[in-house]
C-alpha cells in the first residue's frame, strides 16, 4: 500500500502514509489500497508524471503500474510522520466522547506536540469536528434566540429561564456561558436585568443539589448525563466528582429501581402446593 499526494495537474507533490490533500487546491490523494478514481484519471496521472501504460493494461494494472513508479521519483517530500495536526485530531475523534479536555491535552502534548500549540490545535480541532462551537457563533447564535423570544426581563426567574434555554438551544453551551451571553445582550441592547432574589443556600451544598438531582432522574440519567449535569455546575474535574459519589449514586439507582420493578414474591398458596 502506498499513499501519493497529487496536485490539480495530476503531478504527484508528495508521498507517504501521512499525506493531507487541499481539496480546495484541487488536490487529491491516491491509496493503492482503496482507489476511488477512474482508469481515464489514473491514466491521466501516469500520463503527467511520464510513466507509460501499456494500452490493452485494466485497473488493477494500471493501480500496480502507477504505484511501482511512484515510488521510484525520488525528488517529492515523504510524509512519514503524523503531523501536529493530524495527532490531535486522533486523539480528539477517539476521546472526545470519553475523556475530559484536560486528558486530551496531557495525550496531545505527550505525543510530542509543544503545550503551546497542542492547546490552539484542540480549540480549532472541538470547533471543525463540531464537538467544540466558536465564541463568536455562540455569540450569535444566542442573540438570534434572544431577539426572536423578545427577551425582556421583569424578575431573576425570566433571566434563569432565558439561560436555561439557551443551553438547550445554543450546542456546546453551559449555565456559566449563558449568564455572560444573557449580559452581554442585555448590555448591547440597553436592556437592564432585574436583581437576584436573595435565597437560602441550598441544603447540603453541592452534593445534596447532585443527589437530588439523581434521585429525580435515578432511572433515566446515566453516568454520562450525571457528568454533564456536574459540568454544567462549573465544577472542576467533573468526572472525578463524579467518582467520590459514585457509591451513593448507585445506592439510589438500585433503591429507585426496587421501588419501580418490585421483586416477586411468592404466595402462600403457591408455598403451599
Amino acid at each position: 500500500m502506498s499513499k501519493f499526494l497529487i496536485d490539480s495537474n495530476f503531478k504527484l507533490t508528495r508521498k507517504g502514509e501521512f499525506v493531507v490533500a487541499d481539496e480546495e487546491a484541487g488536490e487529491f490523494i491516491l491509496d493503492t489500497e482503496s482507489v476511488d478514481y477512474s482508469a481515464a484519471t489514473l491514466k491521466e496521472v501516469a500520463t503527467k508524471n511520464k510513466i507509460k501504460i501499456p494500452s490493452k493494461a485494466n485497473k488493477e494494472d494500471i493501480v500496480s503500474i502507477l504505484e511501482d513508479k511512484l515510488n521510484l521519483i525520488k525528488k517529492v517530500p515523504e510524509v512519514n510522520k503524523m503531523t501536529d495536526t493530524q495527532i490531535a485530531e486522533e486523539i480528539i475523534e477517539a476521546g472526545h466522547e470519553t475523556k475530559t479536555d484536560d486528558e486530551m491535552l496531557v495525550q496531545i502534548v505527550n505525543a510530542g506536540v509543544s503545550f503551546k500549540n497542542a492547546a490552539k490545535l484542540f480549540k480549532t480541532v472541538m470547533e471543525a469536528k463540531g464537538y467544540r462551537i466558536a465564541a463568536k457563533d455562540r455569540a450569535t447564535a444566542a442573540a438570534k434566540i434572544l431577539d426572536e423570544a423578545g427577551f425582556d426581563p421583569k424578575k431573576w426567574d425570566d433571566v434563569d429561564k432565558a439561560a436555561a434555554n439557551l443551553v438547550r438551544e445554543v450546542a456546546d453551551t453551559n449555565t456559566k456561558q449563558a449568564m455572560n451571553l444573557l449580559k452581554k445582550y442585555a448590555k448591547t441592547n440597553n436592556i437592564e436585568l432585574p436583581k437576584k432574589e436573595k435565597s437560602e443556600k441550598a441544603p447540603g451544598g453541592f452534593r445534596g443539589k447532585l443527589l437530588d438531582f439523581v434521585a429525580t432522574n435515578a432511572l433515566s440519567a446515566t453516568d454520562k448525563d450525571i457528568v454533564k449535569w456536574i459540568e454544567d455546575q462549573e465544577k472542576d474535574e467533573p468526572q472525578k466528582v463524579f467518582d467520590r459519589s459514585a457509591l451513593v449514586i448507585n445506592a439510589i439507582r438500585k433503591a429507585a429501581d426496587l421501588v419501580a420493578n418490585p421483586p416477586e414474591v411468592e404466595s402462600s398458596e403457591a408455598e403451599a402446593s
